[in-house]
């Protein structure tokens, strides 16, 4: 009996180097093929680059729309803009002298704030409408020159249907291919846009091609349309299609849950990645998993990625 249990065990043996070295080999190809590294691209694609410089311009809308209501009744009114509105104007040093950030802020309401000489300032709303908004997006982006970085950010509703849109301070739907129209509207392919939405169901609104997904073994970004973004552009969202997105009370007041998020990102980061940025919100955006962010690209991109 022990010769055949031998020869069985040697066998085995064999057997298990054999598989051992395919299953080596297999990785080895995976790896060579996907470019396994922290970020994972499962697509043939070129890396983008991008412009080096910090902000230049800010189109900022921040809507609490209050005196409205939805068709079936409830009060469309939210608290969180508001509050979003002065978080970004702090972390931005809206108002500060030799500041070169062009502001575009648009608010449905009156704001008042110390300015740099710790002066209380009245900061009169805007027109919030669809056309207001629209123009002035164009307008900027017209304006920019070669190598700026525009942020784009919103806080307020959106819908999912009949389509996936951001709605205007009158009332009015702005689809997240006319913004993405709008912010293309540039005579310059080296500018680069941020476009951050702190809203419901806006994940992936924009179209653009990648998607960056927080995985066990690192980040992995996954092409998801053919359709091509030539400017390089992210999109951050707050939920993704059919989730909402939550304001919640921090340490400094109530703010919405990603731009409490990112802008603690940006506070305690200065070498931003879009892996880094993926994993922090995944992480630390709603650790209940009741909203889920969304980070998109218009390419598969690589190393510090200086959109902020």
């Amino acid at each position: 009996m022990g010769k055949p249990s031998a020869q069985v065990a040697e066998v085995f043996s064999r057997f298990s180097e054999r598989v051992s070295d395919k299953l080596e080999r297999g990785r080895r190809f995976f790896l060579e093929k996907t470019h396994f590294t922290t970020a994972t691209s499962l697509v043939n694609s070129q890396s983008k680059s991008v412009a080096t410089g910090p902000i230049t311009h800010i189109i900022m809308i921040c809507l609490s729309y209050h005196g409205m209501f939805w068709t079936s009744g409830p009060s469309m009114a939210l608290d969180g803009p508001k509050h979003d509105f002065f978080l970004l104007l702090d972390h931005f040093k809206y108002g500060e002298p030799g500041n070169p950030i062009q502001f575009t802020p648009f608010h449905d309401f009156d704001v008042l704030r110390d300015n740099s000489d710790s002066q209380q300032k009245l900061i009169h709303k805007t027109d919030t409408s669809k056309a207001a908004i629209t123009k002035a997006i164009k307008n900027t982006m017209q304006s920019v020159a070669p190598g700026d970085n525009v942020l784009f950010y919103f806080s307020g509703h959106a819908i999912e249907e009949p389509y996936q849109a951001i709605i205007a301070g009158d009332g009015e739907l702005i689809s997240g291919l006319e913004l993405r129209d709008c912010l293309n509207n540039t005579p310059h392919d080296s500018v680069s846009v941020a476009a951050v939405f702190d809203a419901c169901h806006t994940g992936g609104s924009m179209g653009l091609p990648y998607n960056y997904e927080r995985k066990w073994y690192g980040t992995r970004v996954k092409r998801v349309t053919r359709e091509k973004q030539e400017i390089p552009m992210i999109q951050i969202s707050a939920a993704r299609r059919g989730q909402f997105a939550y304001s919640n009370r921090f340490k400094d007041g109530y703010f919405g849950q990603l731009t409490w998020c990112l802008i603690q990102y940006l506070k305690t980061t200065t070498d931003s990645t879009i892996e880094g940025l993926t994993s922090y919100l995944y992480k630390n955006c709603d650790p209940t998993g009741a909203q889920l962010p969304q980070v998109s690209a218009s390419h598969s991109f690589r190393g510090r990625v200086p959109f902020f």
